[in-house]
């Protein structure tokens, strides 16, 4: 299927903003911000950003930008050794897939009922709910203890699976959002506009909630809760390593999407510039999360007389659907209809996002098997996939979700993303690097973006790596056997993947002497831009560059990474 690439550096830049508003922020960042403690994790996630989340990203952008290729097809041209790399990236996108999908089935329910019920079912309570808030109207009266609203009552009655087997309405909606799926990623429309408005509606929807829960009582006190930085809480080394994780699912890194969407650039876009906007507009996204549900959990700790940080003691994961109803709840009128409009942009970022992870599998499966039609491609990877999820929609699947979720999905992309960093900067060269970006942003690299890249981040990430394998779970002890050991499971298979990759093009290069074998695995000769012009004239400035100065090796790369 022919490609198409990006109209102009916005639409470039929308595209790239998918994960942060999609599911990522609508979902999955409400908890983390929840359990890390509100603005004290929410000023840790903006440092995080800066320093990591920036870098990190201008390299991943300007690398797919550079080749025009993603995946398997950008890091063989490294050398087949980093096939691993790209295989766990793709081991990853497909977790992401299964999991996400099961999110958007979710989210068809709400659509669904908003569509039949004039009076949301979420709403009011049932009577033998004795110790039930309802979302409608909560009372203003003596603390309740034991309470549940009515919003949670009925996301876990009506929407999560209660047996071990599948509920046929949930297997109903995987169907649905996977003949989407199928359609949309076969299909040759262009989805540029629609990328527009489901980036841009979703921040008027916060906006106008942020008005709404401040408007409330008990609402600005929430906000102020959210806003006022308990600067204690930044020594936990939790803190940190939970805000880089969501970092890297805001970001969408390790999941082979972010050198997907810089292919289909124009080689001459300004990828550092994008990558600050995106971060930048991310930050603010979460802000504005970050004072929407602030706000709404302040009206409830008003109304129920109970403290912010113990109204979910459970810290579900899922909070999201218990806390956007009770925001629509607290309109006056026309709640069904903007409930409807509220869970339909929901859905369509977090389909985009589960498609664009989807294209990823589509892209690997058709790097190996070439002769297959594209089509075919989306079909297997789409079959396979809906008949794993429907695991996912059981009682069992609700706790795996949380364990890939929380425990295995951001092991693997630290591991990922170190291996790729180190390939990139030490095995193909951090001067390589620099010189690829000079040549194609025709202008120099800066000593930061060197050094952050070479030393600073990898360091980082690789103490971020050690403590959320090792240290966090020596630690924190409350979980059983059979827990841990799914969970070194998930993540030994994503991890694996690049040694195993490596020893495989290893064994297949037998007959060759070190050198050759070296030379073929680990430093590929095919890496360049992708039209042959530029090739070649990319070929004769690199040469011209790296004949300059007379120190080689360790010398070398020490004055190029502190010098001008």
């Amino acid at each position: 299927m022919a490609r198409y690439g990006w109209s102009n550096e916005f639409e470039f830049l929308f595209h790239c903003m998918i994960p942060s508003v999609g599911i990522n922020g609508l979902w999955r960042y409400p908890y983390a911000l929840y359990t890390g403690g509100g603005g004290s994790f929410w000023c840790a996630y903006l440092i995080v950003a800066a320093t990591i989340g920036v870098p990190l990203l201008y390299l991943k952008l300007a690398r797919g930008q550079f080749a025009s290729k993603a995946n398997v097809h950008l890091f063989s041209q490294f050398g087949y050794g980093y096939t691993g790399v790209a295989a766990s990236e793709t081991y990853t996108a497909f977790c992401a897939v299964i999991y996400y999908s099961v999110i958007l089935a979710y989210i068809l329910i709400y659509i669904g009922n908003s569509l039949t019920h004039w009076t949301l079912p979420w709403s009011t309570c049932d009577a033998e709910d004795v110790q039930c808030v309802p979302a409608k109207s909560i009372v203003y009266t003596n603390p309740y203890k034991n309470y549940s609203v009515s919003t949670e009552i009925f996301f876990k009655k009506m929407v999560l699976p209660d047996s071990i087997f599948p509920r046929w309405e949930l297997c109903a909606c995987l169907l649905v959002s996977a003949c989407l799926i199928n359609f949309l990623a076969n299909s040759h429309v262009r989805v540029g506009k629609l990328v527009h408005v489901a980036i841009l509606f979703p921040m008027i929807c916060k906006l106008v909630l942020c008005g709404l829960a401040w408007s409330l009582r008990g609402g600005s006190e929430g906000i102020n809760y959210f806003l006022s930085h308990d600067l204690s809480n930044l020594k936990q080394v939790d803190v940190w390593a939970n805000a880089v994780a969501q970092c890297f699912f805001s970001l969408s890194f390790g999941f082979g999407t972010v050198s997907a969407c810089a292919a289909r650039s124009s080689f001459h876009f300004n990828a550092k510039r994008v990558a600050v906007m995106v971060v930048a507009l991310d930050c603010l996204f979460c802000a504005l999360v970050g004072a929407a549900v602030f706000g709404i959990l302040g009206h409830l700790s008003y109304a129920l007389k109970v403290n912010i940080s113990d109204l979910f003691e459970g810290r579900d994961i899922n909070l999201a659907f218990v806390l956007y109803p009770i925001a629509i709840n607290q309109f006056h009128y026309f709640i069904p209809i903007l409930s409807l409009i509220l869970f339909t942009t929901f859905y369509t970022l977090c389909l985009l996002c589960v498609i664009k992870l989807n294209n990823v599998l589509v892209m690997f499966v058709s790097y190996w098997y070439p002769d297959l039609l594209h089509w075919r491609v989306v079909l297997m990877c789409t079959v396979g996939c809906f008949l794993l999820q429907l695991l996912f929609i059981t009682s069992v699947g609700t706790h795996l979700i949380e364990l890939i979720d929380k425990d295995c999905m951001i092991v693997i992309t630290l591991f990922t993303n170190i291996c790729e960093l180190l390939a990139l900067t030490y095995g193909y060269g951090i001067e390589s690097v620099c010189l690829d970006l000079q040549y194609m942003q025709k202008t120099k690299v800066g000593v930061y973006w060197r050094m952050m890249w070479a030393i600073a981040i990898p360091i980082i990430l690789i103490l971020v790596f050690y403590y959320l394998s090792f240290a966090k779970h020596s630690l924190v002890c409350d979980h059983s056997a059979p827990y841990h050991g799914v969970r070194y499971f998930i993540v030994f298979i994503g991890i694996m993947q690049i040694p195993s990759w490596t020893a495989y093009y290893c064994y297949k290069s037998k007959h060759m002497t070190s050198v050759q074998m070296v030379h073929v695995v680990l430093r590929g000769d095919n890496f360049g831009p992708d039209d042959p012009e530029l090739y070649e004239a990319w070929t004769i400035f690199k040469d011209e560059e790296l004949r300059r100065g007379e120190s080689q090796g360790f010398t070398r790369f020490i004055k190029f990474l502190f010098g001008k």
